[in-house]
């Protein structure tokens, strides 16, 4: 057998080896073109053997085998540098409340019981747990789904379901992030981040109970997680615990006393308590530790403005605005402050940018109204009255009855407004006539 047989033998069983590869990762493009090298190959070499083929034929073999090399190598560099940016991450990403399983170890111990029969699923269930995790990290969430869920097919493992609950709650899944979370739970019922995991999703469908009770199972667990501080202060400021709420929050500001959101529901807390004095202070902390806080503006610029000081009030709602222009709210209280201060044209546009951007914004429409009516513009607070009482909510009555009686009021004026007019008219018209006889 001539070396160029052989060369072309190597070169087979290594295309063989990648395809088979490329199969294990999901890659079925790579798997095609490792296939089509190997075919190539194999013709090669039968015509090197046989002495058969002719030159174009041995030629176009040549090309294939060649271009499915070049492939693998690009594909090798492409693994690396991902690899190496990969390893430069961290899961989950940052910003984010859901929590992942990112060590091996953690994935090999759910294995630990595998028999010998199992060796080959085991590898594959942990090769497609690393390819989901790649995955997550390029920002492909479904497919880092895919993958995770394909792991704990292969051998169920906390770390597959934790990680493919932590995707689902990124995708907006709750239900399959819950279903997720609990087959983790059914393999390890003390594990926190599958705990961690249910309670937001459950949060994000208002099942507030049971967010509730998983995030004391995780706070059980894990005493100094100010994050879980975070998450147990808001959800029962959302229940109206207020005191529990509370307690909660300073559990997690004596852990980190810098942290903006941990102030921040410091401060929503205080609020609902009616202690916007002592709520002042923790809005400020807040915003000064994340500048670009924009809900901790709003609530700075209303407390500042509900305790009269408008000017400052204006200022943060001019902030809240430039970081966020479509927040309706915003632009409407920052109206009410221009009202106060006299700036009623400024106010008017300003009620009606919330309105632009929320036409069926029963708040912004009966603001509009008074502001024209303050001006005197009788007909254009009359159709913005109106349009208040076709949006508001059974639960503005007292508003909607003081708009109603205000309506009646104008449109009294107005017909008095237009007799007045239309007799002195017809007396100026009886003092012509009497002239000209």
């Amino acid at each position: 057998m001539s070396a160029l047989a052989v060369a072309g033998i190597l070169i087979a069983l290594l295309l063989a080896g990648l395809a088979f590869q490329a199969l294990r990762e999901g890659r079925g493009w790579l798997v095609a073109v490792e296939f089509g090298g190997f075919a190539a190959a194999c013709l090669a070499v039968a015509m090197e053997r046989r002495g058969t083929g002719s030159p174009a034929l041995a030629f176009s073999a040549v090309a294939i085998v060649s271009t499915a090399l070049a492939v693998n190598a690009v594909v090798l560099v492409y693994d690396f540098y991902a690899g190496r940016a990969a390893r430069r991450m961290t899961l989950p990403r940052a910003g984010v409340f859901y929590r992942m399983i990112a060590s091996e170890d953690e994935l090999r111990e759910g294995m630990s019981a595998a028999a010998d029969e199992e060796i080959n699923e085991g590898l594959q269930a942990l090769e497609l747990w690393r390819s989901g995790n790649a995955s997550y990290l390029e920002g492909r969430f479904l497919d880092a789904l895919s993958k995770y869920d394909l792991s704990g097919r292969w051998v169920p493992s906390v770390a597959a379901y934790v990680n493919a609950s932590a995707v689902c709650i990124e995708l907006g899944k709750y239900d399959d992030a819950i279903r997720y979370a609990d087959l983790a739970l059914a393999i390890n019922e003390e594990c926190p981040e599958a705990w961690q995991n249910r309670g937001l999703a459950c949060d994000r469908l208002r099942r507030l109970g049971e967010a509730l009770a998983a995030y004391r199972r995780v706070k059980h667990a894990e005493p100094q997680n100010s994050l879980l501080s975070l998450l147990l202060g808001r959800t029962l400021r959302r229940l109206g615990q207020l005191d529990e709420a509370e307690r909660a929050l300073d559990q997690g500001l004596e852990v980190d006393p810098n942290d903006p959101e941990l102030l921040f529901e410091k401060s929503l807390v205080l609020i609902r308590k009616d202690r916007r004095d002592e709520a002042l202070p923790y809005l400020e902390g807040a915003v000064r530790r994340n500048r670009k806080h924009y809900a901790a503006y709003f609530h700075l610029a209303n407390t500042l403005n509900r305790m009269g000081k408008l000017e400052e009030a204006l200022h943060y709602y001019n902030l809240v605005t430039g970081l966020r222009p479509e927040y309706p709210e915003a632009w409407n209280n920052r109206g009410i402050a221009l009202s106060k201060l006299g700036k009623t044209r400024k106010a008017i546009e300003s009620y009606r940018k919330a309105i632009g951007l929320r036409p069926e914004y029963p708040e912004a429409w009966i603001n509009l109204g008074l502001a024209y009516d303050s001006e005197g513009e009788v007909e254009k607070a009359l159709e913005a009255y109106r349009r208040f009482l076709e949006l508001a909510p059974a639960s503005m009555s007292k508003h909607i009855e003081l708009t109603r009686r205000r309506v009646e009021e104008l449109q009294r004026q107005q017909a008095e407004t237009e007799g007045g007019s239309a007799g002195s008219k017809s007396r100026l018209g009886k003092s012509r006539r009497s002239k000209s006889a």
